[in-house]
């Protein structure tokens, strides 16, 4: 879970909530890596002073290669390329 602070705001450092504590700015992340920390960024999530952030994994953009499987004539049997046409390989086809 990511929470960022909305608006600035003291939180406890400790399991205890005993000393100073540490001030989080707007847009810091709150650490929750213990079950107490996660009760405290709850807490102000509730509150309204900060949110839970989700992280996106970008999509992959790119197209599916085409994959190519020999031609064949009408018998079944493999065409041969026409040497004819330098820039088309008709022994070949996509997909």
């Amino acid at each position: 879970m990511v929470v960022k602070v909305l608006q600035s705001v003291k939180v406890a450092t400790n399991k205890e909530g005993i000393g100073s504590g540490k001030r989080y700015a707007v847009g810091e992340e709150l650490p929750t890596d213990e079950d107490w920390q996660k009760q405290i960024a709850q807490n102000l999530i509730d509150a309204g002073i900060a949110e839970e952030t989700k992280i996106v994994k970008p999509q992959e953009t790119k197209a599916p290669a085409k994959k190519k499987k020999r031609a064949k004539n009408d018998d079944g049997t493999f065409k041969a390329d026409d040497k004819s046409t330098p820039n088309v390989n008709e022994a070949w086809e996509t997909k």
